[in-house]
């Protein structure tokens, strides 16, 4: 999903994030992490523009894994196209007034990239579980999702260059990824 750069976008004080959470390009968020992470940043609303602009923020964005029985759903790009990418990326779009860091904006955004990438059916509470799964931290700051889909969709979803792949099958394919999902897949464990 393209945001456009009038949109309003969710951004924190790269500083203040690297002072809480650290340098680490990957964080695993379990529950305890998660509390103790829960609004201890303060995140800007602003619009696009004028966050990339700023020089002391740093953009929030999602990266939506979605699995279903055992398989992840995987961008297949071909290979003069670029490298594969696992997850549905885009860039936090401003849902509440007064968002805080953690806060559920991130699962509206995870229900966005489930809806675009396969079924705009399959975002509801019976078709889908969300959880806040990771911190990926390289040029922006970006809150790993994972979308387990209880039901699977309808076998009329055309899924375009996307495909199934499991877990062994990431493994093998690690090298055909880009960076980010390189990264995703060496600590996939925690997912």
């Amino acid at each position: 999903m393209q945001v456009p750069p009038g949109a309003l976008v969710l951004a924190v004080v790269a500083s203040e994030y690297l002072r809480q959470v650290g340098a680490s390009s990957f964080l695993a968020l379990p529950q305890e992490e998660t509390e103790r992470l829960f609004a201890s940043l303060e995140v800007h609303r602003l619009c696009r523009a004028e966050a990339e602009r700023d020089p002391r923020l740093t953009v929030l964005e999602t990266c939506t894994l979605i699995h279903k029985n055992q398989s992840w759903l995987i961008e297949a790009k071909s290979a003069d196209a670029g490298p594969k990418v696992w997850g549905v990326r885009q860039v936090m779009t401003a849902e509440s007034e007064q968002p805080l860091f953690l806060d559920d904006d991130w699962q509206s955004n995870a229900r966005r990239a489930v809806a675009s990438a396969i079924d705009p059916h399959a975002t509801g509470p019976s078709a889908c579980e969300y959880r806040l799964a990771g911190l990926l931290s390289r040029q922006r700051v970006t809150l790993v999702c994972v979308a387990r889909l209880r039901q699977s969709p309808a076998h009329r979803v055309h899924l375009g260059e996307r495909l199934w792949l499991g877990q062994q099958e990431l493994l093998d394919a690690t090298a055909s990824f880009d960076d980010d999902s390189r990264l995703l897949i060496a600590h996939s464990a925690a997912f």
